[in-house]
C-alpha cells in the first residue's frame, strides 16, 4: 500500500487540465472572451509556482506528510468550489487555490520516491508516477464527464477525488526527512546550471504540449458544433499516455538519452499536424493523441537526470526548478499564443501551433549539442564529489 499511496500524489498534480473539456459550456453560459478561458485553465499553474516555494518553507516546520495532506485538503475544496457558484471571478479564484494545493505536493511527489525506494525501483516507479498523474486528469475529465450531463457546474465535482489520495497518505505514508550531504554541509554544492537550462527547456515544451490538449475542446466544437461534448475525448486521450508511461523503465534502460529525442520527434509531429488540420476533426485527435506520449516519456526523463547531478536538500531544490519551469509553461500559455496570433494577424486556434513546431525543432537541436554535453559534465561533476 506504499507504494499506492505515494503515487496517489501525483494524481491531481496535472488534473486542472482536465476541466478543458468544461470550458467552452462555461465560457458561453459566462460569454468569456477566450483569454479569459484560458486564463481559467492556466492560472492553477501560476500558483503553483508560488506555493512551491511555500511548500519548502512548510516541510521545514511542519514535515513532508503534513505538507502533502494540506495540500490535498486545498485542491479538493477549491476544485469542486465552482459547482457552488456561476461567476467568472470566483471561479477564477478557486482555480487558484486548486494551484496552491497542487504546488504544496508537486515536488514531494517526485521526491517520495527517490527518499523511499532504492535506484532499481525508481525508474520503474518514476514511469509508474507519471502514469498516475496522466490516469488521474483521464479518471477526472471522464468523471467530469458523466457529471456534465446535469450541467457543467456538477462537473467540477470530480475534484473530490483529491479526499482519497489525501486519506492514504494520511494513513499509508510515513514522514520522511530529506538528508543533507556533507558536501551541502560545507556549501560545496549548488543546483547545477544545467538545471536552470532544462527547466526553460521543460517550461518551452509545456507551452508546446498542453496547448494542444488546451485548445482541442474550442477546436473540437468548432468543427463538430456548439452541442458537441469534447469531454469523452479528453477522458479518453490520456491512455495513450498511460500505456507510454508503463512502458518508460524499460524503454529508458534501452534507448537511454534516444527517448528523449523520440519524445521530442512526436510532439513536433503532434504540433504541425494540429496546426494544419485545417477544419479535420481526425487529424485533430491524431494531434491529441500524439502530444498524449510526450509527457510520459520527456519528464520522468528529466526528473531522473536531475537525480543524476544532485543530492540531499539542493535535489530538493533541484527539483523544484524544473516543477517551476514546467508551471510558469503552463502560465504563458495564453499570452504566448496571443502574441503569436497577434504577430500572424489571425485568431484562427490552430494558427500559432505551425510557429509552435518549428521552435521545438530549434530547440532539439541546441539540446542535442550544448545542452547534452552539459548535463554529462554535471553528472561527472557530482560523480567526484560524492
Amino acid at each position: 500500500m506504499l507504494k499506492i499511496a505515494v503515487l496517489s500524489i501525483s494524481v491531481l498534480i496535472i488534473s486542472f487540465v482536465s476541466a478543458a473539456g468544461i470550458f467552452p459550456a462555461l465560457s458561453y453560459d459566462l460569454d468569456l472572451t477566450q483569454l479569459q478561458s484560458e486564463l481559467l485553465m492556466t492560472i492553477p499553474g501560476m500558483a503553483v509556482i508560488l506555493a512551491l516555494f511555500v511548500s519548502n518553507v512548510m516541510v521545514g516546520k511542519i514535515g513532508m506528510k503534513k505538507t502533502v495532506v494540506i495540500g490535498m485538503v486545498v485542491s479538493g475544496v477549491a476544485g469542486i468550489f465552482p459547482t457552488f457558484v456561476a461567476s467568472y471571478y470566483p471561479i477564477l479564484v478557486s482555480r487558484f487555490f486548486l494551484g496552491v494545493g497542487v504546488g504544496l505536493v508537486n515536488t514531494w511527489a517526485v521526491r517520495y520516491i527517490t527518499l523511499l525506494f532504492d535506484e532499481n525501483e525508481r525508474a520503474t516507479l518514476m514511469g509508474f508516477r507519471s502514469s498516475v498523474e496522466i490516469m488521474g486528469q483521464s479518471m477526472v475529465a471522464l468523471l467530469a464527464s458523466f457529471l456534465f450531463q446535469f450541467g457543467w457546474r456538477y462537473s467540477f465535482l470530480a475534484y473530490g477525488v483529491a479526499f482519497v489520495s489525501a486519506i492514504l497518505v494520511l494513513i499509508y505514508v510515513p514522514e520522511v526527512e530529506v538528508p543533507i550531504d556533507t558536501q551541502e554541509k560545507a556549501g560545496k554544492v549548488k543546483v547545477p546550471l544545467v538545471v536552470y537550462l532544462m527547466a526553460i527547456f521543460c517550461g518551452m515544451i509545456v507551452i508546446v504540449g498542453p496547448t494542444i490538449a488546451f485548445r482541442y475542446p474550442a477546436m473540437a466544437v468548432e468543427v463538430r458544433g456548439v452541442s458537441y461534448n469534447p469531454n469523452w475525448m479528453m477522458g479518453i486521450w490520456p491512455f495513450t499516455s498511460v500505456l507510454a508511461a508503463m512502458s518508460f523503465g524499460k524503454l529508458s534502460r534501452w534507448l537511454g538519452q534516444k527517448l528523449i529525442y523520440l519524445s521530442l520527434a512526436i510532439l513536433i509531429g503532434a504540433t504541425f499536424i494540429t496546426g494544419f488540420s485545417n477544419g479535420s476533426y481526425p487529424l485533430l485527435v491524431i494531434g491529441l493523441f500524439m502530444h498524449g506520449v510526450v509527457p510520459a516519456w520527456f519528464f520522468p526523463f528529466v526528473f531522473m537526470t536531475t537525480a543524476k547531478m544532485t543530492s540531499g536538500q539542493i535535489q530538493s531544490a533541484a527539483f523544484t526548478c524544473v516543477v517551476v519551469g514546467i508551471k510558469s509553461g503552463l502560465v504563458l500559455i495564453p499570452f504566448v499564443m496571443k502574441v503569436i496570433e497577434t504577430m500572424l494577424g489571425t485568431n484562427e486556434l490552430a494558427a500559432p501551433f505551425p510557429v509552435l513546431g518549428v521552435v521545438m525543432i530549434l530547440s532539439t537541436v541546441f539540446i542535442g549539442t550544448v545542452g547534452k554535453r552539459l548535463v554529462r559534465e554535471a553528472i561527472n561533476s557530482h560523480g567526484l564529489k560524492t
